[in-house]
């Protein structure tokens, strides 16, 4: 909870500061949904599903600071399932050794985090828009694994890390809409989550974009 605290603070504290021209209230200016590939770093993971790619989607709102600064923040879903790789180790010689890997049960791992930070647009036209983003992640992960004898689960959630990335976009001229593609790297802070391994990874995404009426 303290995590989600410190992530409530910097949101109080940035609001007051997202004021567009003339002093008007912040206004969510788009709204975009998303779907890609998340190349998660965990060691072993594709041992268990596959590959270290995972189907992700996701949906960001923009709201504007200025012309070329607005506060970014997106939700990305995740999920995966797999075959549990059982190792069975023994001690020869005074090394410890793999004598047997068997597959069996289910495995499954989700997560669900939030991007939260800054975008700056380095160009901005009626047709195309380049930015870079970045701040922290929030996330929730969540892995159960079930096999004859034994399982486990691993449940956690709190500030996750850092991010960054960049986007490109392209507008249509009369039109409320755009497309875009986006990548970003989540850099896991073990010692801010709390969870052995690393959780981090690229997020490679194509979104549909849709601006309100001003």
């Amino acid at each position: 909870m303290k995590s989600l605290h410190v992530l409530i603070l910097i949101i109080a504290l940035l609001l007051p500061e997202a004021t567009l021209a003339k002093n008007e209230s912040p206004k969510i200016q788009f709204i975009s949904l998303t779907a890609g590939g998340y190349l998660i770093n965990l060691e072993n993971f594709d041992d268990v599903y596959n590959s270290k790619m995972i189907f992700v989607v996701g949906a960001n709102i923009g709201i504007p600071i200025s012309s070329k600064i607005g506060f970014y923040l997106k939700a990305n879903y995740l999920q995966k399932s797999g075959t549990p790789l059982i190792k069975t180790y023994s001690f020869q010689n005074g090394n410890l050794i793999i004598i047997n890997e068997r597959r069996e049960g289910n495995a499954k791992f989700s997560m669900l985090f939030f991007n939260f930070g800054l975008q700056y647009n380095f160009l901005n036209s009626n047709n195309f828009t380049v930015g870079a983003n970045g701040g922290i992640t929030w996330s929730r992960i969540n892995e159960t694994q079930e096999y004859q004898g034994g399982g486990y689960e691993i449940n956690g959630k709190g500030i996750f890390g850092f991010f960054a990335g960049g986007m490109l976009e392209k507008k249509f001229q009369g039109k409320p809409f755009s497309v875009f593609t986006e990548i970003q790297y989540n850099m896991s802070r073990q010692d801010l989550l709390g969870f052995v391994g690393d959780y981090g990874g690229f997020n490679f995404n194509l979104g549909f974009r849709y601006y309100f009426s001003k």
